[in-house]
This record gives structure tokens, C-alpha cells and sequence, in this order.
């Protein structure tokens, strides 16, 4: 029985998973409740000593193995979170740099997100680069 705390209890849980060991699997805020109602000093120690105790009287289920494609798309899918977030991220970066360096093409397109926009924002460059066309 062990609390997940990412990437502190996955190499636990692989190993668990690898040899093919039953083990419970807490949630964070499930633990830190039964912790709470038990503990004088928080440590990690007296917390899982703590967890253990209350081990046989708590109605709590075996982890259920995953299959490896279950958690490879798990992992594929949080890191397409990530690209997605930073994506929007770097958009409203760019978004905004183009609205300081060019405050008209608000007004010439509508739609910030077009591939209009963005070429005719990489074609000139920079505001000197237009300045010096004119």
C-alpha cells in the first residue's frame, strides 16, 4: 500500500506491476484524510506507519493491472496536453508581439488564426523591414 505521488510512486508501481504484486494504490487526498484523524507530527515515516495501521479496517480495493498500450496511451496523451497548452501559449505570444508590432491587421483580418495572417506577418517581418518598403 502506497500513496501516488507521481513520479515518486511510479517506479513503485512498475515494479509492483513487473513481478506482479498486488498493492493498493491511495489516492493523495484519501491518505492525507486518514492521516489528519491519526497524526500528532507529519513525516512520511509516521504517515505511512500511520496508513498501515489503519490498512485493516479500511474498505480498500487492489490496483487493477493496466496493459502497457493502456499506459503508453496514457502517457502519449498527457504529453499531448502539454504540446496543445504550449501551442496556445506561443500563439498568444506571437498574437500579441503582432498586434504591437502591426495594430492594423486587426482591422485588414478579422480572424487572428488564419494562415492568411500569419503569412502575411512572416512575409514582413518586422516593422523596420516595412518602413523601409515604403
Amino acid at each position: 500500500m502506497f500513496e501516488a505521488t507521481g513520479i515518486y510512486s511510479q517506479v513503485l508501481e512498475s515494479f509492483m506491476q513487473a513481478n506482479q504484486y498486488p498493492y493498493y494504490l491511495l489516492n493523495p487526498l484519501a491518505a492525507k484524510q486518514q492521516c489528519d484523524r491519526l497524526r500528532v507530527h507529519k513525516t512520511d515515516s509516521s504517515d505511512a506507519h500511520k496508513l498501515a495501521q489503519t490498512h485493516p479496517t479500511s474498505s480498500r480495493t487492489p490496483k487493477v493491472f493496466e496493459s502497457t498500450e493502456y499506459q503508453q496511451l496514457r502517457v502519449l496523451s498527457r504529453f499531448y496536453e502539454e504540446i496543445d497548452k504550449e501551442i496556445i501559449l506561443i500563439k498568444s505570444r506571437l498574437h500579441n508581439a503582432l498586434q504591437l508590432t502591426f495594430p492594423e491587421l486587426v482591422s485588414i483580418f478579422p480572424n487572428q488564426n488564419s494562415a492568411l495572417y500569419f503569412f502575411f506577418s512572416r512575409i514582413h517581418g518586422s516593422y523596420y523591414l516595412v518602413q523601409e518598403q515604403c
